[in-house]
């Protein structure tokens, strides 16, 4: 079991890669980014306030968990948190680059680190305490509208799209109340992220989600899902 769980790690890591060096080339043969700054040169950073809320889902169902309900081939919200809004922390953005006039991608880096609580996992009865901390890599493709230097000299701009994220999982833990068994695998998992911005006045509105699937409590899988909603300003380098 351990080997196969190896292999996949070796494999999202593998096809993120592709993903990369596919952007550096498209980056070099077709260099349409702000003053043609390179694809890795730090260009912003975000600071302002957030509300975090975070899911983690099960593929294992209620009634497969001892519950008693639900079907067999839905998953399970083992555990649902909203955070207060509260300030946040510098989020980096490298320059963006486009593919055509309207059509962008770039790459940002942000952390979140949470502990949590789950009852009845995976078995009824079973509770767990657990901490994550997961360093994301996003690569959003996006659709935008007005500045194309995304308002660093303070123009309206408006954007949303989608990509893939490589989420380096440093620590993640499942422990079992009254027991010293523990869970969790640390390392890559790829997953998706998705944005919608709104840049005006020198103020910018974001909503981000990204999700990512990982191991849980053997032998289940659990999907985590962070949601960011946030207002603030940028810092241009």
């Amino acid at each position: 079991m351990r080997s196969k769980n190896v292999m996949k790690v070796f494999k999202n890591f593998a096809i993120s890669g592709k993903i990369i060096f596919l952007l550096i080339f498209i980056s070099s043969i077709n260099p349409k980014v702000c003053k043609s700054e390179g694809f890795f040169t730090p260009y912003r950073l975000f600071f302002g306030l957030k509300k975090e809320t975070t899911k983690i889902l099960s593929t294992l169902s209620d009634r497969e968990r001892g519950l008693g309900y639900g079907h067999h081939t839905e998953k399970s919200l083992i555990f649902y948190e909203e955070t207060p809004i509260s300030p946040s922390w510098a989020t980096l953005e490298f320059s963006p680059n486009y593919l055509f006039d309207t059509i962008g991608y770039y790459i940002f880096v942000s952390n979140r680190k949470f502990d949590f609580y789950v009852e009845d996992y995976p078995k009824k009865g079973r509770d767990q305490n657990g901490k994550v901390n997961t360093t994301t890599f996003g690569i959003p493709f996006y659709l935008y509208f007005g500045d194309k230097t995304l308002g660093k000299e303070g123009n309206f701009y408006f954007r949303f799209g989608l990509g893939p994220s490589i989420n380096w999982l440093s620590e993640i833990e499942f422990k079992e109340i009254d027991s010293e068994t523990y869970s969790g695998q640390e390392g890559l998992a790829s997953g998706l992220t998705t944005l919608i911005e709104l840049f005006i006045g020198f103020f910018a509105v974001k909503l981000e989600q990204t999700e990512y699937e990982t191991i849980g409590v053997y032998p289940d899988k659990i999907t985590i899902v962070q949601n960011d909603s946030s207002i603030g300003f940028y810092y241009y380098f």
